[in-house]
């Protein structure tokens, strides 16, 4: 890997798979992410082999991690304690301490609101709104993720926006609040139309139907749900970069749905 390769986006890409993979690839990196002047990579890196650890169960390692990275942290470094503060609360929630990881959650959005790092603001914002107590706590943070990504010159910020209406749906449809959701999750089907991921568009669909059948419109949501399965078959077929463990998550959820739209 040539030093030229090497960036954020290197990292923030091999975080994908299943976690022991993922803790290898990027602890391939750290030789030439520890070389370099800035220290910010190095320290997303770890951070991340951190999370990784941690989604292993390795919380003792994973906190062991996350130090080596807190130690390499300067004064100016706001990206670098950012993600440190932020796999921080991360690894709680992993230990499913959620009294622990929502007010660092909070912690790391206002940090992060406060030196003009979007995209890392509106990933702490969505990891509140996943942790709030409360339908209406979610959507509202869900809301100031989604409101901040709009508004944001940063095209890595804005690419948030598929998963925050995604997720905005999932809030409304716990809050009762149905026609609302099929808006929300209509908006990320756009969305994910663009992003071009078939997996994370597929699921939207799945959202759509789930709306569609909290609706009442069994006939509509069965016909996405139809497709939706025999497209995630073709994609299994094709040995997409998705994990297994996600498509059966997915094939799990398909079903559930299928089964009581049938019941309409």
């Amino acid at each position: 890997m040539s030093s030229n390769a090497l960036s954020l986006e290197t990292v923030k890409k091999a975080f994908v798979g299943n976690p022991q993979d993922i803790e290898g690839k990027l602890s391939g990196m750290l030789p030439q992410a520890s070389g370099l002047e800035d220290q910010t990579i190095y320290i997303v890196a770890l951070s991340k082999i951190a999370l990784a650890q941690a989604m292993q169960k390795n919380f003792e390692k994973a906190r062991e991690t996350l130090k080596r990275a807190e130690k390499a942290i300067v004064p100016e470094g706001h990206l670098a304690k950012a993600s440190v503060m932020l796999e921080k609360a991360r690894i709680f929630h992993q230990e499913e301490d959620l009294e622990s990881a929502l007010p660092l959650y909070e912690e790391v959005y206002r940090f992060c609101l406060s030196h003009k790092l979007d995209q890392e603001a509106i990933d702490a914002a969505h990891m509140v709104a996943i942790v709030a107590k409360t339908p209406l706590e979610k959507i509202a943070w869900n809301q100031l993720a989604i409101d901040l990504a709009k508004r944001s010159k940063d095209s890595n910020a804005r690419a948030w926006l598929g998963s925050l209406h995604h997720n905005l749906g999932q809030f409304l449809i716990e809050a009762g609040r149905y026609e609302e959701a099929l808006g929300a999750f209509t908006k990320a089907v756009e969305f994910r139309k663009q992003e071009g991921y078939a997996p994370n568009l597929l699921m939207t669909k799945w959202g759509v139907a789930r709306a569609l059948r909290f609706l009442h419109r069994p006939k509509e949501a069965l016909e996405i749900l139809t497709a939706i399965k025999q497209e995630f078959e073709n994609l299994r077929e094709k040995n997409s970069d998705l994990p297994p463990e996600a498509f059966s998550i997915a094939a799990d959820l398909i079903d559930i749905e299928l089964t009581e739209a049938k019941k309409l």
